[in-house]
């Protein structure tokens, strides 16, 4: 390896094994600061390693400040943005709509909706809601779609519970 010095007498290679350890702060807010901070100065010491020895150490240091500077710069505000993002997703709330959703789409079914799918009514007996089950399952598993024949069964498994209480 070669051993590159900065106008300031610190070794470059000293000064990329002394960066901050990542992995050694607590939170992951700090981590990641310390990790984007330490990618950052490894790749400014890489930079005037290279452009040192071709010469021009001014323009090296210059250009590769630059380029630290401006990644850092983007970095935080992309943050920024995603951070203010999140704040009006919950102040507009966009984002409890979307949990809601969720869990309206994975509540069961109710009974007045499994009488509805399998078309029939309160009086009907269970012997007339099987008969009804299999012929729409049946229908569904030869012509027509899984989606329809999984609502046919969900709907004879909510009736299911609900004439079993009964009985």
């Amino acid at each position: 390896m070669v051993q590159t010095t900065r106008d300031d007498g610190e070794d470059l290679s000293r000064a990329q094994s002394t960066r901050v350890d990542p992995y050694t702060t607590s939170s992951g807010e700090e981590k990641d600061k310390n990790l984007a901070a330490s990618s950052l100065h490894l790749i400014r010491c890489r930079l005037l390693a290279f452009w040192s020895a071709s010469g021009s150490v001014d323009a090296a240091r210059i250009l590769a400040n630059l380029l630290v500077m401006g990644s850092g710069i983007l970095g935080r505000a992309v943050l920024q943005a995603y951070r203010k993002a999140l704040e009006n997703a919950n102040k507009t709330g966009v984002a409890n709509e979307a949990i809601q959703n969720i869990r309206r789409a994975s509540k069961a079914m109710t009974e007045q909706e499994a009488r509805q799918i399998l078309g029939i009514n309160e009086q009907s007996t269970w012997e007339e809601i099987l008969k009804k089950y299999d012929a729409l399952f049946e229908r569904n598993a030869k012509h027509g779609s899984f989606y329809l024949q999984s609502k046919v069964h969900r709907a004879k498994e909510c009736l299911e519970a609900v004439y079993q209480g009964k009985g």
